[in-house]
């Protein structure tokens, strides 16, 4: 498990390669935030949607939550900020 930036800095590479970038940022970032937030719970691609609106959501049992979206390549950044926009209601 990587624990800090410098051992993630040199893993990058293999890990975007090998397309394990997203799944071991999401789990250390699911990991860290529990410590700080015991009571709410992380939930990988929120909507079960693989590449769906976002990659990581953080829910707390008031109803609050805190979206992460992973940005590892230049080409998607357009795209992936447009994740971050907030869904209309129906």
């Amino acid at each position: 498990m990587i624990q800090d930036f410098e051992e993630l800095r040199k893993e990058f590479p293999k890990l975007k390669r090998s397309r394990k970038l997203h799944p071991v940022t999401e789990q250390r970032l699911s990991e860290l935030l529990k410590d700080i937030y015991p009571e709410a719970y992380p939930k990988s691609e929120p909507g079960e949607i693989p590449g769906g609106r976002s990659d990581l959501g953080f829910y707390f049992g008031d109803g609050h939550y805190a979206t992460f979206e992973i940005f590892a390549t230049k080409s998607q950044v357009p795209q992936d900020l447009r994740h971050l926009e907030p869904m209309p209601f129906s």
